[in-house]
Protein backbone atom coordinates (compact mmCIF):
# COMPACT_ATOMS: atom_id res chain seq x y z
CA UNK A 1 0.00 0.00 0.00
CA UNK A 2 2.93 2.26 -0.68
CA UNK A 3 2.05 5.95 -1.74
CA UNK A 4 -1.58 5.46 0.48
CA UNK A 5 -2.04 7.61 2.80
CA UNK A 6 -5.18 5.99 5.40
CA UNK A 7 -6.74 8.84 7.89
CA UNK A 8 -10.37 8.93 8.95
CA UNK A 9 -12.94 9.43 7.08
CA UNK A 10 -11.28 7.62 3.90
CA UNK A 11 -13.56 4.85 2.11
CA UNK A 12 -11.48 1.15 1.41
CA UNK A 13 -12.51 -0.92 -1.50
CA UNK A 14 -11.44 -4.19 -1.22
CA UNK A 15 -9.72 -6.24 -3.89
CA UNK A 16 -12.04 -7.86 -6.36
CA UNK A 17 -10.81 -11.14 -5.89
CA UNK A 18 -10.65 -11.18 -2.27
CA UNK A 19 -11.52 -14.26 -0.16
CA UNK A 20 -12.03 -13.36 3.36
CA UNK A 21 -15.91 -13.59 3.86
CA UNK A 22 -15.72 -10.60 6.66
CA UNK A 23 -14.55 -7.94 3.69
CA UNK A 24 -14.97 -9.50 0.70
CA UNK A 25 -16.65 -6.82 -1.95
CA UNK A 26 -17.10 -4.41 1.00
CA UNK A 27 -16.61 -0.36 0.90
CA UNK A 28 -15.42 0.10 4.54
CA UNK A 29 -15.65 3.76 5.91
CA UNK A 30 -12.18 4.19 7.66
CA UNK A 31 -13.33 6.08 11.59
CA UNK A 32 -10.18 5.63 13.07
CA UNK A 33 -6.58 4.42 12.16
CA UNK A 34 -3.57 4.20 14.24
CA UNK A 35 -0.49 2.10 14.68
CA UNK A 36 -2.41 0.09 17.02
CA UNK A 37 -5.35 -0.86 14.33
CA UNK A 38 -8.53 0.55 12.95
CA UNK A 39 -11.69 0.90 13.24
CA UNK A 40 -14.58 0.90 10.66
CA UNK A 41 -18.04 0.21 9.39
CA UNK A 42 -18.95 -1.54 6.34
CA UNK A 43 -21.00 0.45 4.16
CA UNK A 44 -22.60 -2.54 2.00
CA UNK A 45 -22.81 -5.05 4.85
CA UNK A 46 -25.99 -4.80 6.34
CA UNK A 47 -27.18 -6.88 9.94
CA UNK A 48 -30.57 -8.13 9.94
CA UNK A 49 -31.09 -6.33 12.95
CA UNK A 50 -32.12 -3.09 14.18
CA UNK A 51 -29.97 -0.62 16.81
CA UNK A 52 -32.40 -1.27 19.98
CA UNK A 53 -32.31 -5.00 19.43
CA UNK A 54 -28.68 -4.87 19.23
CA UNK A 55 -28.11 -2.50 22.56
CA UNK A 56 -29.77 -3.62 25.76
CA UNK A 57 -31.93 -0.63 26.97
CA UNK A 58 -31.59 1.41 23.68
CA UNK A 59 -35.39 2.99 22.83
CA UNK A 60 -37.19 1.81 20.38
CA UNK A 61 -35.71 2.69 17.13
CA UNK A 62 -36.10 1.58 13.37
CA UNK A 63 -32.41 2.58 12.28
CA UNK A 64 -30.31 -0.06 10.13
CA UNK A 65 -27.33 -2.04 11.54
CA UNK A 66 -24.17 -2.03 9.37
CA UNK A 67 -21.28 -4.92 10.54
CA UNK A 68 -18.04 -3.01 11.37
CA UNK A 69 -15.45 -2.96 14.30
CA UNK A 70 -12.03 -2.83 14.73
CA UNK A 71 -9.39 -4.62 12.97
CA UNK A 72 -5.86 -5.25 14.53
CA UNK A 73 -2.68 -4.73 12.37
CA UNK A 74 -1.49 -7.78 10.74
CA UNK A 75 2.31 -7.66 10.15
CA UNK A 76 3.63 -7.94 5.88
CA UNK A 77 -0.40 -8.36 4.75
CA UNK A 78 -3.03 -6.41 2.80
CA UNK A 79 -6.27 -6.53 2.16
CA UNK A 80 -6.93 -3.16 0.59
CA UNK A 81 -6.50 -1.81 -3.00
CA UNK A 82 -8.13 1.61 -2.60
CA UNK A 83 -8.49 4.53 -0.78
CA UNK A 84 -10.55 6.90 -2.06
Amino acid sequence: MAGISLRSGSILLAEPFMLDPNFKRTAVLLCEHNEDGSIGFILNKKLDMRVDELVNGFPEFDSQVYFGGQCRPIPSTTSITWAI
